[in-house]
C-alpha cells in the first residue's frame, strides 16, 4: 500500500491499498500531491499499523512493543494495567514503573497511586508464582507449632519458614526504591504550586530570627 502524508504534521492524508510494488507516481496515488508539503510512503504490510517508524527508504515498518513503550505511545492506563502487561510474555523482566518515572509520565496524584497499586499487584504476583496461599499458610502453621513445641532446634520447620520470610523480603525490596520515588513525587502533588516557595521563604525568616537571637545571647 502506499501513504500520503503531510511533511510538517505528519497527518495521514490518503490510503492507496495498490501493492507497493506497482510503480505508481505520486499524482496517480494523490491527485494533489505537492512534494513540498507532502511525502510519499510504502508499506508491505496489509494493514497500515497503529504505531509504526519510516525508515531512511520512505518505507513504513511496524514499531515492536518496547519500541512503542519507549516512544510513549501507549497510553499510562493501559501499560499500568497488570491484566494486560501479565499478557505481553516479553515484558515480563520490564520494570516498567522504573521507565514512566525516567520518562516523567507521572504527572498527577492519579498516576502515581496507579503505580503504586501496579507495584503493589506485581510485588503479590511474584510472591505468588514462588509461594501459593497453601504453602505460605502451611509454613506459617508449622512454625506456630514449633514455638508451641518450645522451639526445638534444628527443626526444619523454623528454617523453612524463615528461608520463606527472607525470599518475601528480598521480592517486596526489589520493588522498594520505585515505591518510595512514587511516595516522594505524590506528596509534591498534594502541595500547592506555590507552597514550596511559601515554605522556603517561612524557613529563611526562621534561619534569621534564631541567627539574631543567637547575637544578642553572646552580647549579654
Amino acid at each position: 500500500m502506499y501513504v500520503v502524508r503531510e511533511k510538517n504534521t505528519q497527518k495521514i492524508l490518503h490510503i492507496q491499498t495498490a501493492l507497493a510494488n506497482k510503480q505508481l507516481q505520486p499524482q496517480q496515488i494523490y491527485s494533489p500531491f505537492n512534494p513540498e508539503d507532502h511525502e510519499l510512503l510504502s508499506c508491505d504490510l496489509e494493514a497500515l499499523p497503529e504505531y509504526y517508524w519510516v525508515g531512511d527508504d520512505a518505507k513504513i515498518h511496524a514499531k515492536t512493543l518496547l519500541q512503542q513503550i519507549d516512544d510513549a505511545d501507549i497510553p499510562l492506563i493501559k501499560l499500568l494495567d497488570n491484566s494486560w502487561f501479565k499478557s505481553q510474555s516479553t515484558l515480563a523482566e520490564i520494570d516498567i514503573v522504573g521507565l514512566l518515572l525516567k520518562q516523567q509520565r507521572i504527572v498527577n496524584e492519579v498516576s502515581g497511586r496507579l503505580a503504586l497499586s501496579f507495584l503493589a499487584d506485581k510485588t503479590e504476583a511474584l510472591i505468588l508464582r514462588e509461594f501459593s496461599p497453601g504453602l505460605e499458610l502451611k509454613r506459617l502453621k508449622a512454625y506456630q507449632a514449633w514455638i508451641d513445641e518450645g522451639r526445638p532446634e534444628n527443626d526444619k520447620r523454623y528454617s523453612a519458614y524463615q528461608s520463606m520470610q527472607q525470599r518475601i523480603q528480598v521480592i517486596t525490596e526489589s520493588n522498594a526504591e520505585n515505591r518510595q520515588r512514587l511516595k516522594d513525587l505524590i506528596a509534591t502533588f498534594d502541595l500547592p504550586p506555590e507552597s514550596n516557595k511559601v515554605r522556603t521563604k517561612i524557613k529563611s525568616k526562621s534561619k534569621s530570627k534564631i541567627k539574631t537571637k543567637t547575637k544578642v545571647k553572646a552580647t549579654i
